[in-house]
């Protein structure tokens, strides 16, 4: 900071150390600075004044510059001086929400009211896109290019067993999804899975299923085309098929585990699932 030192009391003042009476003074150490004054008869007189220069305060954002992902909170804090005050609202100590990536300043005043500044960048990177598309029993991620993890909603958000791509077929159930996109998580709201008002074809259409129960060893055949999927009762798809002419509308299944299945899909714009057992 300057300082301005002026004499009174007399015409002409001459200053120690260079000062010049009325004219701003930068110094970096504490002096005493000593004036002579003149009057009109050349008589004169002394006086003294002593500069006291405090040090500035060193003041550290307690953190570096940081990425976090949206909806993460960020409590900023400073050292080096007595008070801070920080832009964009912020307030030391308090936790907050980035919406965006931005820069924050502080000032810290020490008792002397001398003051330092410091800087924090906060990157906020996007949360991942966790909304859903159902397509028959299928539930697909919007998302793309992410990790997943699908969790049973029914049974406490317990993770599903096996079920980490985008897709996940399901029998019924209520289920949502852990996407994880660059180094961001987010869980999706959980969706309801159920044939209840979906136009079911009759048993008839899918002709048979035999045998059933069975040793992993069966055959499907209908008397109409469509498209079905073997899943598991955790969801996961075992096999994926066609049935139509060329075919004679008959597909045979092997070397299936023991357990209960579900043969989903669609023909004549309609759903159907039916239930397998097999025991070894």
């Amino acid at each position: 900071s300057s300082v301005i030192l002026t004499g009174g009391g007399a015409s002409s003042y001459s200053w120690t150390s260079g000062v010049s009476n009325g004219v701003a003074l930068n110094t970096s150490a504490t002096n005493t600075y000593a004036v002579v004054g003149i009057d009109t008869y050349g008589c004169y007189n002394t006086a003294t004044i002593t500069v006291n220069v405090n040090p500035l305060p060193t003041v550290n954002a307690n953190a570096s510059d940081m990425n976090i992902c949206a909806g993460t909170p960020v409590t900023l804090t400073c050292s080096g001086a007595s008070t801070y005050s920080w832009t964009n609202g912020v307030t030391n100590g308090t936790p907050f929400f980035p919406a965006s990536t931005t820069t924050y300043a502080v000032l810290g005043f020490d008792a002397n009211g001398c003051y330092d500044t410091d800087a924090i960048t906060i990157i906020v990177d996007p949360a991942p896109d966790v909304t859903l598309n159902l397509t028959g029993l299928t539930i697909t991620a919007n998302q793309s290019g992410a990790s997943y993890q699908w969790l049973d909603c029914n049974n406490g958000n317990t993770v599903v067993y096996g079920a980490t791509n985008q897709s996940f077929t399901a029998a019924t159930g209520n289920y949502s999804v852990i996407v994880t996109y660059n180094g961001c998580s987010d869980t999706s709201a959980c969706l309801d899975i159920t044939t209840t008002g979906i136009n079911e074809i009759a048993v008839g259409e899918l002709t048979t299923i035999y045998p059933n129960p069975n040793n992993g060893e069966f055959v499907i055949r209908s008397t109409v085309e469509g498209t079905y999927t073997l899943i598991n009762e955790l969801g996961q798809t075992i096999q994926s098929f066609k049935l139509n002419s060329e075919n004679n509308f008959t597909t045979y299944i092997h070397n299936v585990n023991s357990g209960i299945y579900f043969i989903v899909g669609y023909n004549n714009n309609h759903l159907t699932k039916q239930k397998v057992v097999a025991v070894k």
